[in-house]
């Protein structure tokens, strides 16, 4: 009891000492949505039950031999150190959730099929599960923007959770044991891995954007629009423009941009909202996209038959992953904008954002869509 109470203190002191622009959830998160964020990624997406087969695996090694399951357990506890700390300093990878899962496929087949491991390498297995798990954690620390209360509500309740999910495997390893010997034991492994096989599949299956379904033909038929015509074709440009934006290559961005914006309207969002948008380099986190709803769109022709002037007000709702757990996330924006016939079609030609909110927290700086 009393180490568990240590290792949960130093968790929590590791957090206290992280600086306050640790995690990037905005200035309005509060550490009740901490609590939540934080438990999803441990109990969320069947990330627990790899720390399940952990726990189990640490409990079995104390049973049959109580000096190589303390030694396990410290083994765990350093490889979690060391995780949060390269998280911190590397980030880490899109793909950590299904790798999480795979480590737990992995430690369940040993355990369905009784491996014993010699020595040191025994504590391998579940030292594996768990630092993935603090990789992932450690990557949020390279994203600013949350309180301190924030950062220190999360870290406190991923560890708390991670620690109920490896305790639960290792109270199960003594009942199996004496309830149903070996069989009952390889068949937690069994289903351990069977669980694990779909998990890994959903973890795998890429959450692309909803955007597109009244998208519209942007060609120029006509310099005039019918004032119904207005409406789509302002969504379909601020649509494609957060699409542009869903490329991985820095030539596609820009040209899809190019399809849908002027020459300096182009350059200025790809400057202001590539660094807003994808924060990879900085962590692994990357904004998904699911809709766009626009609430208006009032048009007026602009002199010369030169295009529309528009004031719009629009909501994006999407979700933002970190190694595999998902925050849903809604924004509010309002925005002067200049549509005109370029080159044929009609693209952005002129953007002045005059509203960025986060629904239901504090307003968000945000300088384009």
């Amino acid at each position: 009891m009393r180490r568990t109470a240590f290792r949960a203190g130093l968790m929590v002191a590791l957090s206290l000492g992280a600086p306050a622009s640790a995690f990037a959830y905005g200035p309005g998160a509060t550490p009740a949505e901490a609590v939540v964020n934080a438990a999803g990624a441990v109990f969320g997406q069947g990330n627990f039950l790899a720390l399940i087969m952990a726990g189990l695996w640490l409990g079995l090694l104390a049973v049959a031999n109580r000096a190589d399951g303390r030694r396990a357990r410290g083994v765990a506890l350093l490889a979690g150190l060391a995780g949060v700390v390269a998280g911190w300093v590397f980030g880490a990878p899109g793909w950590l959730s299904p790798l999480i899962a795979g480590a737990g496929l992995l430690v369940a087949a040993l355990i369905a099929l009784r491996v014993r491991l010699p020595g040191l390498l025994s504590a391998v297995p579940a030292a594996a599960v768990v630092a993935l798990f603090a990789l992932g954690l450690g990557s949020t620390l390279r994203i600013g923007g949350a309180p301190l209360g924030y950062v220190s509500a999360y870290f406190a309740t991923f560890a708390l959770s991670a620690a109920v999910a490896v305790g639960a495997g290792m109270a199960l390893a003594g009942p199996a044991l004496r309830r149903g010997g070996e069989k009952m034991v390889r068949g937690l492994g069994v289903w351990g891995a069977i669980i694990s096989l779909p998990l890994i599949a959903i973890a795998l299956v890429p959450q692309g954007p909803g955007f597109g379904a009244g998208a519209v033909d942007l060609t120029v038929r006509s310099a005039q629009l019918e004032p119904e015509e207005v409406r789509p074709v302002v969504s379909t440009l601020l649509e494609r423009v957060y699409l542009a934006f869903e490329a991985e290559d820095e030539n596609e961005i820009f040209d899809a941009l190019d399809a849908v914006a002027e020459g300096t309207v182009r350059d200025d969002l790809y400057l202001q909202r590539r660094a807003a948008l994808v924060m990879e380099d900085t962590g692994g986190a990357r904004a998904s996209l699911r809709s766009l709803d626009l609430l208006s769109a009032d048009g007026e022709p602009l002199p010369g038959n030169s295009g529309y002037s528009v004031h719009s007000e629009w909501t994006v709702t999407g979700t933002v992953g970190h190694w595999g757990h998902i925050h849903d996330r809604v924004n509010r924006y309002a925005a002067d904008l200049a549509i005109a016939p370029v080159d044929g079609v009609w693209k952005i030609a002129g953007f002045e954002l005059t509203d960025a909110v986060r629904t239901g927290t504090t307003p968000v700086a945000a300088p384009a869509p």
